[in-house]
């Protein structure tokens, strides 16, 4: 049984230590910070709502819901637009245990709505539409539709903890559901993580920082204006062993497999899935 264990983080608000992926669930630097900055600011939401009527968000790894908050800070100010977020969460059976916890974790004016979302798992009105799918991401993902997405937010656990949410053949998914304009935030750095990222097709782009230091990565279908890499990290695709990305052909190896194969080919210098050179 998974045990959830509260911790505050740098901004004044709380996430959740998960025991079984031995993990929290946020940054320490700031929980509701990571929310607005990597996700919501760097994939240019709210100029993507200001000039759509319609948008729609993929989210892998609903957590606590916190990448929601921006969104209900948005709409405050801005109710004549309508925003589709579908989220992907394996373990539902968290909700039970944020639902108690509910008057420590949200802001005092959304614990209503977290209420309900929690319990119902949708929430469908004149503008915002949530639909939580519970199953594995390499599912779900294969339902949605080409050219359907404005901006991706991949936050699941670590990639040497949950590793079959982190492969070269998931990003190929993503770049498929990803409209021409989308972007693509994650937390990590990882160089098998932007190497995956680099061979499904996109451009590589350096994240937005926090109090944390740690920039996170960027991605979008076409060049763009987001920050490039520094020559460090654009060295590492092109030449560090580690550029090997975690492969998972058709979406159904367990993590362990995953790692494992990775790790034979990296051991026989085997960089056969390196097929992507130029780099933006």
């Amino acid at each position: 049984m998974t045990n959830y264990l509260i911790e505050e983080t740098a901004d004044g608000s709380r996430t959740l230590y998960n025991s079984d992926f031995e993990e929290q669930y946020h940054s320490k630097a700031g929980a509701w910070q990571e929310a607005q900055i990597k996700y919501y600011d760097a994939c240019r939401i709210e100029e993507l709502a200001l000039n759509n009527t319609h948008i729609a968000i993929f989210e892998l790894g609903f957590g606590l819901g916190y990448n929601l908050i921006p969104f209900l800070n948005f709409f405050q100010n801005h109710p004549n637009k309508h925003i589709r977020y579908i989220s992907c969460e394996f373990d539902t059976s968290l909700f039970s245990e944020l639902y108690r916890l509910r008057h420590s974790l949200y802001p005092l004016e959304y614990v209503g709505f977290f209420e309900i979302l929690l319990k119902e798992k949708v929430f469908d009105d004149e503008w915002l539409t949530i639909e939580i799918i519970e199953k594995d991401v390499r599912n779900a993902v294969l339902s949605l539709k080409t050219d359907s997405i404005d901006a991706i937010y991949h936050d699941p656990f670590s990639p040497y903890k949950n590793t079959e949410c982190w492969t070269k053949n998931l990003f190929d998914q993503y770049y498929r559901i990803m409209k021409n304009h989308a972007i693509l935030s994650t937390y990590s750095m990882s160089t098998p993580v932007r190497s995956g990222i680099f061979q499904a097709g996109f451009f590589v782009y350096e994240g937005v920082g926090d109090q944390s230091k740690q920039s996170g990565t960027l991605a979008a279908k076409t060049a763009t204006d987001l920050p490039k890499l520094d020559q460090k990290s654009t060295a590492k695709l092109h030449e560090s062993p580690e550029r090997i990305p975690f492969i998972d052909p058709d979406l159904n190896l367990d993590r362990m497999q995953i790692k494992s194969e990775r790790l034979i080919k990296k051991e026989r210098g085997d960089y056969s899935d390196i097929i992507r050179k130029p780099l933006v």
